[in-house]
């Protein structure tokens, strides 16, 4: 098994988005359970062109290192890390690690954060931060064994009129 992480390019985006897509999918139904599957599918569909620019944008970004993790030259997961100026100095942001189904509990998550973690400390960072939904348990798992604690939290309350009295 020949195993590679390398900078994402152009080419490269149908595969990374059908990986995003999937995952994408998945944890969207999984944090609103009221929406159904087709909706969020076209929700996607219908945002790939987007997607297309920024993924295009993101790969030209100096601060910015988007990698794929290739086994026997397909691409089966991508990470995404963004370093900038936070409150407490130069932060490395894991924003995005995704696998296909078949490549998760595998190690290859593990593998694609310590490459970023590594390219982001050539950077200078001062601390690292992950960003992960709180419905993603294997990113949370991954994160705790590389010794990422909660830090904040983030809370959401949906804006429409309710019987609720507060």
């Amino acid at each position: 098994m020949k195993i590679q992480i390398r900078k994402a390019v152009k080419k490269d985006f149908e595969e990374i988005d059908a990986i995003y897509s999937e995952g994408g999918i998945e944890e969207i139904k999984e944090r609103f359970p009221k929406r159904t599957y087709k909706s969020i599918y076209n929700e996607f569909k219908n945002k790939k062109s987007s997607r297309r620019k920024l993924f295009i944008k993101e790969i030209n970004a100096k601060n910015i290192t988007f990698i794929v993790l290739q086994v026997n030259d397909q691409i089966i997961g991508f990470g995404e890390g963004i370093v900038e100026t936070s409150y407490g100095g130069r932060m490395g942001l894991i924003d995005k690690i995704y696998l296909n189904k078949t490549s998760r509990r595998k190690g290859f998550g593990a593998k694609l954060v310590k490459f970023l973690m590594k390219e982001m400390k050539n950077k200078k960072v001062d601390f690292f931060e992950w960003r992960v939904y709180s419905v993603n348990k294997g990113s949370l798992n991954l994160a705790g064994k590389f010794g990422f604690e909660v830090f904040s939290i983030r809370l959401r309350k949906n804006s429409k009129l309710t019987n609720q009295t507060h």
